[in-house]
């Protein structure tokens, strides 16, 4: 379209108020941030590397101005001009050629100014001044009955802006500032086109569709045309609409639709919906977004545990699975749609089906909910509230209303958005009696009005399709039991937090879990470019820069202390880090799996999927996107059939869940071996579950096998053909008699193949370019097999090439 002046690209950036190095002016990237300008220049280094998180606290506490000049042309009789910024982080007042237009202070909200008044024909001037978000900070902190999250800086939650930049136990303190997202000039003389919604009714045999659309548009005049047409996932168009000026719904039927299905569960075809305004016969503004139609119900019934909380799609109960969502970057402008297809990818590769965005990040670029619908992973959508008590002014209400409406706008139709959630943590936090009994009363009461009240009828008003809850976790009855397991979904947090053991999990029976996690290490390879070689020592000052969680370090080592043995060197303590957070994420994913049938138990969102900086935290993919041992554990315990082993002091239960909508049965096959490989008792089996739930399909009694000295040699391993074994030890796993074992390697065409001559437990292949990635990682492995990885991604190396550099893992060789 010839109507838009795209101001993306170079600008410079100014600081127009006074720093450590004197007065700055450098070119600068739109979209960007100030940060990121700055390490372009020169001017600071990374703020990742080691410390500079602290000595360049200076750059978000300055004023700055970003400037660029554009061309235009002489502005037609009846056309508006409209400056169309899609984010502005966050307190930003905008001139063109010297004229204020407009003041924002809301980072997650879009805006269209006329600025008609403001362009001239030949060249213009656009400057935006933005104020720098720490001092507003600590000028507001502790005002209008606010309260701050414990890690962030204090008054971060008095502005509309990602609140886990202001610091979090996994994040820096690293506020941004910028324009970081695109920027345009918009010449209309009919309409601009801002968002498309679509709701959709299925027939109940699911044999016939209807497609509602409503065109959320700006019309400048009455001498235009809407042009609405509908694509089959194929491309191929089916229908189409003209409507005139001031028509904005139309209905399309979609005979014998291709449903769209979670991952796990079938297909994602997605129905594309174009729309574009048409002024004298030439298109000047669209909008094309896709959908997939289902049937997507947050079903809420009364049962003998209380009342359920599941996602049912297309008549399917969906069990959960998955983890919490955080941004990718603490600079959020540099992160592009191969970054979010990365992580999105790795999470379906590791068998998730859900993800939740969590409320202390962002509403995520369409890119990223685009992904999801490809991929088939639901999302449980917070807004973007955690942890702290956001002043109720009418200010801020205003600004919420507009941030939560812009957004429901924005991304109403895409499939994979399976509920909206007002907050985290807030009314558990309440409940509790925080922040005190001085403020408890009120803060309870703006909540009800904000999240109860405002929000919720918002999420209504915007898109009535959905189910709206007022926070994660939630009470059937407000502030009566938020993190009970009768209703509701669950954070559980006394592993890890509380110090209690794994098999804690063991004994809880939430609906759904939606938060429950595990610190570990992130690897050499992420920890390289972010410190130096003196740095990469447990406690050194520069690795606790790297840890935001306050006891952090201390549960780490209780939980090494509990569990393994100690250590022998730095490389081993972040693979002993890893295998404690693989194997807690897996005790409870499996246990709450196993608890399925009758809708008891319904999902396991482990805490967190990602990381926005080399940080040690509960993430199981490192920033930049290495896979964890929790990561390659999930893809097992996350499987779409799982067989799991649940070991009760001298007896094993053998279970298959089964998340398929088709009964599953196995050959299966479980050993009772000792240390040395050799094999006590094997016995072959087959394991079956129904549709759509768990059943235990066998019990091994261990207690002969553990006698005397025997408990500490003698493992149960458990398969279904074509898997790789699952173990259990009957005694912590560091009193365990474990043999050295000698590994042999060999290069195959396309991958490699490793063996063992006595049983190697927690076996982790890591060849030596960092950007390789096997199949599968962190397995047990048996004596007198051949074990096959497949590189997932191969870093550019062959096979030969990565055995000749690998390093093997195992737990006997990390002491």
């Amino acid at each position: 379209m010839n109507n838009i002046i795209d101001l993306n690209g170079e600008w410079t950036l100014r600081s127009v108020s006074p720093t450590p190095k004197g007065d700055i002016s450098v070119p600068a990237a739109v979209p960007g941030c100030v940060h990121t300008d700055l390490m372009a220049a020169g001017v600071i280094g990374d703020p990742f590397y080691r410390d500079n998180e602290y000595k360049d606290k200076w750059v978000y506490m300055a004023d700055y101005s970003y400037e660029r000049s554009f061309s235009a042309g002489e502005t037609p009789a009846g056309r508006t001009l409209l400056l169309e910024c899609e984010g502005l982080d966050t307190l930003a007042e905008i001139y063109i050629n010297g004229s204020s237009v407009a003041r924002t202070k809301n980072m997650f909200r879009r805006y269209a100014f006329d600025v008609t008044e403001f362009v001239r024909a030949g060249e213009n001037r656009i400057r935006i001044d933005f104020a720098s978000p720490g001092r507003y900070f600590e000028e507001h902190a502790g005002k209008n009955n606010g309260h701050t999250a414990g890690d962030s800086l204090p008054g971060s939650e008095q502005l509309r802006k990602c609140h886990s930049q202001a610091g979090w136990d996994w994040g820096p303190q690293i506020p941004t500032m910028g324009i970081w997202r695109d920027i345009r000039i918009g010449a209309y003389s009919f309409a601009k086109i801002e968002d498309v919604k679509i709701f959709q009714t299925l027939s109940a045999d699911y044999k016939n569709a209807i497609l509602d659309v409503e065109i959320l548009s700006r019309e400048f005049s009455s001498g235009g045309i809407y042009v609405v047409t509908l694509f089959a996932p194929d491309g191929s168009p089916l229908d189409f609409r003209t409507l005139s000026a001031g028509g904005k719904k139309t209905s399309f039927a979609v005979a014998e639709p291709e449903l769209w299905q979670p991952a796990g569960l079938g297909k994602q075809p997605l129905y594309s919906v174009s729309v574009q305004a048409l002024s004298g016969g030439e298109a000047e503004s669209g909008k094309t977004v896709r959908t997939g139609i289902r049937r997507l119900e947050v079903v809420q019934d009364r049962d003998k545990w209380g009342r359920t909380l599941y996602i049912r799609v297309n008549g399917s109960p969906v069990f959960a699975k998955g983890a919490d969502y955080v941004p990718a970057d603490q600079f959020p402008s540099r992160v592009s749609e191969e970054d979010y297809r990365d992580i999105l990818e790795s999470a379906a590769e590791a068998n998730m089906n859900c993800l939740r965005i969590w409320g202390g990040g962002l509403y995520e670029a369409d890119a990223f909910y685009d992904i999801c619908d490809e991929l088939g992973l639901l999302i449980w959508h917070d807004f973007m509230f955690a942890c702290s008590h956001y002043p109720v002014t009418e200010e801020l209400m205003e600004e919420y209303e507009k941030e939560t409406e812009d957004n429901l706008r924005r991304l109403q139709h895409h499939a994979c958005i399976a509920l909206w959630c007002g907050n985290n943590e807030l009314e558990w936090q309440l409940a509790g009696g925080w922040p005190g009994p001085e403020t408890n009363e009120r803060c309870r009461r703006e909540f009800e009005e904000l999240y109860y009240g405002l929000l919720a009828d918002v999420a209504k008003r915007e898109d009535p399709s959905r189910t709206y809850v007022p926070a994660s976790p939630f009470s059937e009855k407000i502030f009566e039991d938020p993190n009970g397991e009768g209703s509701g979904d669950s954070h559980y947090w006394e592993v890890w937090h509380g110090r209690k053991p794994f098999t804690e999990y063991r004994k809880h029976f939430p609906r759904f879990m939606s938060e429950f996690g595990f610190q570990s290490v992130p690897s050499p390879e992420t920890l390289k470019p972010v410190t130096e070689p003196e740095d990469r020592v447990i406690f050194s000052r520069i690795m606790n820069c790297h840890q935001k969680n306050r006891t952090g370090d201390e549960a780490i080592v209780y939980y090494i202390s509990k569990n393994y043995k100690l250590p022998r060197d730095f490389e081993n303590y972040i693979y002993i880090s890893q295998l404690l957070h693989g194997d807690a994420m897996r005790y409870g994913a499996e246990h709450w799996r196993r608890n399925r049938n009758d809708h008891r138990c319904m999902g396991a969102l482990y805490w967190q999927l990602n990381d926005c900086w080399p940080v040690s935290s509960w993430a199981s993919l490192e920033y930049g996107g290495r896979w964890k041992a929790c990561h390659y554990m999930a893809k097992e315990f996350f499987a779409p059939v799982l067989l799991s082993i649940e070991e009760k002091e001298d007896v094993a239960l053998l279970s298959l869940t089964n998340d398929t909508g088709e009964a599953a049965e196995k050959s299966a096959v479980y050993t009772v071996m000792d240390t040395d490989g050799r094999i006590l008792e094997e016995k072959r089996f087959t394991a079956s579950a129904p549709a759509f739930g768990s059943a235990v399909c066998g019990t091994v009694d261990m207690k002969k096998y553990l006698e005397g000295d025997g408990r500490y040699r003698v493992f149960l391993a458990a398969e279904t053909e074509g898997g790789t074994p699952k173990t259990a030890f009957f005694a912590p796993a560091k009193y365990m008699e474990l043999p050295l074992p000698r590994f042999a390697v060999s290069a195959g065409k396309d991958h490699i193949v490793a063996e063992t001559d006595v049983p190697a437990f927690y076996v982790c292949l890591q060849a030596p370019d960092s950007g390789v990635r096997f199949d599968k990682n962190y397995i047990s492995m048996l004596p007198g097999r051949k074990y096959v990885f497949r590189p997932v991604k191969d870093g550019g190396l062959s096979p030969e090439e990565m055995v000749s550099g690998l390093k093997i893992f195992d737990l006997a060789h990390s002491y």
